[in-house]
């Protein structure tokens, strides 16, 4: 699998375009842990903000 941080594109949008990402409350420490995942592997994108709602 990629990792995202290793994808030149992401580097050159990540100075230019603004990004968020919401995600839905996880339910069980399974999905609580994928949640976490998934936030660490996004985070190269520098988003503005996560949110949980």
């Amino acid at each position: 699998m990629t990792s995202i941080n290793t994808l030149p594109l992401v580097d050159a949008l990540s100075e230019t375009i603004r990004v968020s990402f919401e995600f839905f409350p996880p339910k069980t420490e399974k999905m609580e842990a994928t949640l976490w995942d998934s936030v660490e592997r996004l985070a190269p994108l520098n988003p503005e903000f996560f949110s949980v709602t």
